[in-house]
């Protein structure tokens, strides 16, 4: 008696688990952040240049606007 007591409990919170385990992971779609992609592409496109000025302002820039949002990840991903 006790051990499908345990089972019916252990079924149920594995059915549990899985009604309630997706939700977190699909509430909160990525945000597209135009303004950071530009400012990436403006990085990119100074890189292989002999324009060292220009890459190292659009760095800078790339980590301001990082830092500024306390995207700390792509902040150092700048240096």
């Amino acid at each position: 008696m006790k051990l499908r007591l345990i089972y019916r409990r252990f079924i149920f919170a594995i059915l549990t688990m899985l009604v309630w385990l997706p939700d977190p992971v699909l509430a909160q779609a990525q945000k597209t952040d135009t303004i950071g992609s530009h400012l990436l592409n403006e990085v990119r496109k100074y890189f292989n240049t002999d324009d060292e000025g220009a890459f190292y302002i659009a760095v800078q820039n790339y980590r301001d606007y990082h830092l500024k949002n306390g995207d700390l990840h792509l902040y150092y991903k700048g240096w």
